[in-house]
């Protein structure tokens, strides 16, 4: 009985050492054709590190499907912003909206509401009155976000920006 086991454990060894190789040839050849990258480098101290997580991916072109979409809690503030800007205005600092689903116009990056802008980016934060200007819009939903996540509802469109 232990030569019948002795036989079957010598015959899976030479199995384990083919896998083993069979191992190593995919190892390499992943290298080779870059889809393993080496060096990877990380910071020493969390003080180094700079990268955003977009800096981080590996873009390829098989890889085919990059979510638009975020969970709100992996979000940073200057990702939801871009994002909110892309859907608000596309980036037009001077978009008007004349009638919105409230029935009021909205202007600017953002498309703040004027007495929404008032209230929120006049009032509360104390940044200059100039609706027009993408920075200050910027900067008081950048607040806004900051101080309360509930004020980000302002904007019908973000919904497209988290799931």
């Amino acid at each position: 009985m232990l030569r019948k086991l002795y036989n079957k454990a010598m015959e899976y060894k030479y199995r384990f050492i083919i896998y083993l190789i069979l191992l190593a040839i995919t190892l390499s050849l992943a290298i080779a054709l870059q889809v393993i990258v080496f060096p990877i480098e990380t910071p020493k101290n969390g003080s180094e590190a700079t990268n955003t997580l977009s800096e981080c991916m590996l873009l390829s072109p098989n890889i085919p499907y990059y979510p638009d979409m975020y969970t709100l809690g992996s979000l940073g503030h200057e990702t939801l912003i871009n994002c909110l800007i892309k859907y608000e205005s596309n980036g037009n600092e001077r978009a008007v909206n004349p009638e919105d689903v409230d029935g009021r116009p909205k202007y600017g990056l953002l498309q703040f509401d004027s007495r929404t802008f008032q209230h929120y980016c006049v009032d509360r934060y104390e940044l200059p009155n100039d609706i027009w200007n993408g920075d200050i819009q910027k900067t008081c939903c950048d607040n806004m976000i900051s101080e309360n996540w509930g004020n980000i509802y302002h904007w019908g469109t973000i919904n497209l920006c988290i799931k």
